[in-house]
C-alpha cells in the first residue's frame, strides 16, 4: 500500500502535550525583541516601518523572490533594485557592493531552504555603509551560519512559523537593534480560521499515519468542510497566498498557536530534518539533480529542492505515488522584469521541493528516494 506523504508537517495529538519550552529563544535569543503575527508578510510590513524607511527609499532585493514580499515593499512606496542570485541560489557580496548608491537605504537578503547566504560579508558591507540589513528567514527557521542563528545578523529578521512548526499560521518579527521601536500589539485572529487550518493539518496526520485508508477518510472530511464553508458566511483568513491583502496586515497569532509553539522542541526538529535530508542524499541516484548536494553544519532544511526537467509533470507523477511536492516559486512578479537574470528563469522553471519535515522517518525518505530515482532523473 502506497504511503501518503504531506509536504507540510502535520498536526498530531502529541503536539498538544509535553513540557513547556523556550522555543522562540531559538530564533529570538536574549537581547532581541520579537512580535508574533498571523503571517510573515505582516512581520515584513511592520518591521520595515520600524526601520524608518519611507516612500521613495531604495532597497536592494534578490531577483529570486516569492513575490508577496515585493508586494509589501512596493505597498510601502519603496523603490527596488535587484541583485543576482546564481544557479546555486547564492548571492555575490561584490555585486551588492557595486549596486549600493547614495539612494540605497537598506539591503534585503533571503536565506533559501535553510541554507545561509554569505551573511557575515553582507553584514560587514551594510555596517560599512550605515545601512539596515533585513534577513528573510521565512524558509530558514532554526538554521545557523556557523554557530550563529540566521536572523541575528540583520537589523531585523522575519520568519514563517507554519513552514517549520505544526501550527495553522504564524510569522515572527525579530528586532535586533534596541533603537528600533516595537510595533503596536497586533489584533488576534478569528477562531474559525485557526480551527479550520488545525483540522486541515490534523487530516494530513491521518493520511501520513494510515496511508490510503486515512486518505479516503481525510478526503471525505475535506468534502464536508468545503460544503460547510460554502454554507457559512464566514471565510477563513488564508495562508500561503501569492497576493498581499492589506486588510490582514495587523493580525497576530491565536492563543492556540502560541501554546503549540511553546511545546515544540527546536533541537529535535532540526535534528530530524537534517537526518531526513541526509537520508535522501544517500539514496538518490546521481542523475537526480539536487540544488544543494551538501548539508553544512547548522542548516535546518526547510525542504529538499531538486531540479526537474518538467516539474509540473513530475509533480503529478509524485502525487500519483502519494507524495506531495511544491512547485517552488514558479510565478514571476508582474512588477519585476527578469530578462537580465536568466538564472532566475531557470530556477522558476525547474525547482521542485520534496518534503523532509520532522514527521517523516527513514522509511518515508527511502520510499521517496526510490520514487525519484525512477521518475526524476535528468537526462
Amino acid at each position: 500500500m502506497k504511503p501518503r506523504i504531506p509536504f507540510i508537517q502535520p498536526l498530531t495529538p502529541g503536539d498538544f502535550l509535553g513540557a513547556r519550552r523556550e522555543t522562540l529563544a531559538s530564533i529570538a535569543p536574549p537581547g532581541t525583541r520579537h512580535q508574533l503575527y498571523y503571517l510573515a508578510r505582516n512581520a515584513i510590513w511592520h518591521g520595515v516601518r520600524a526601520l524608518g524607511l519611507k516612500e521613495g527609499d531604495e532597497v536592494l532585493v534578490p531577483a529570486y523572490c516569492h513575490g508577496v514580499e515585493i508586494d509589501v515593499l512596493l505597498a510601502l512606496g519603496l523603490k527596488l533594485r535587484r541583485f543576482r542570485i546564481d544557479a546555486s541560489v547564492r548571492l555575490d557580496p561584490s555585486e551588492i557592493a557595486r549596486l549600493i548608491s547614495r539612494d540605497t537605504r537598506a539591503i534585503y537578503v533571503t536565506h533559501y531552504w535553510g541554507f545561509p547566504q554569505p551573511i557575515e560579508a553582507i553584514r560587514n558591507l551594510a555596517d560599512g555603509h550605515g545601512l539596515p540589513l533585513i534577513e528573510d528567514c521565512a524558509l530558514s527557521m532554526f538554521s545557523k551560519s556557523g554557530d550563529r542563528l540566521l536572523g541575528t545578523f540583520g537589523s531585523m529578521a522575519i520568519y514563517c512559523i507554519y513552514k517549520t512548526l505544526p501550527v495553522p499560521h504564524g510569522g515572527v518579527l525579530v528586532l535586533n537593534r534596541d533603537s528600533l521601536p516595537m510595533p503596536a500589539a497586533p489584533i488576534p485572529p478569528d477562531r474559525t480560521s485557526t480551527a479550520a487550518y488545525c483540522v486541515h493539518r490534523g487530516l494530513d496526520w491521518l493520511e501520513l499515519r494510515w496511508g490510503e485508508p486515512g486518505h479516503r477518510v481525510a478526503e471525505l472530511a475535506r468534502s464536508m468542510a468545503r460544503a460547510l464553508k460554502g454554507w457559512s458566511k464566514h471565510a477563513p483568513v488564508l495562508v500561503d497566498t501569492n497576493r498581499l491583502d492589506p486588510r490582514f496586515l495587523d493580525l497576530g497569532i491565536s492563543p492556540l498557536v502560541s501554546y503549540l509553539i511553546s511545546r515544540a522542541d527546536a533541537e529535535a526538529i532540526a535534528r530530524r530534518r537534517r537526518e531526513n535530508y541526509a537520508c535522501l542524499l544517500k539514496h538518490l541516484d546521481p542523475q537526480v539533480r539536487v540544488v544543494h548536494p551538501d548539508l553544512p553544519a547548522g542548516v535546518c532544511p526547510h525542504s529538499f529542492p531538486i531540479l526537474a526537467q518538467d516539474k509540473e509533470s513530475l509533480q503529478a507523477r509524485m502525487q500519483e505515488e502519494g507524495i506531495e511536492t511544491i512547485n517552488f516559486w514558479s510565478r514571476t512578479h508582474p512588477a519585476i522584469s527578469e530578462e537580465s537574470f536568466p538564472e532566475i528563469g531557470f530556477l522558476r522553471r525547474h525547482v521542485l521541493e520534496i518534503p523532509v519535515h520532522q514527521r517523516l522517518h527513514p522509511g518515508h525518505m527511502k520510499y521517496m528516494a526510490h520514487t525519484l530515482n525512477r521518475v526524476a532523473r535528468w537526462t
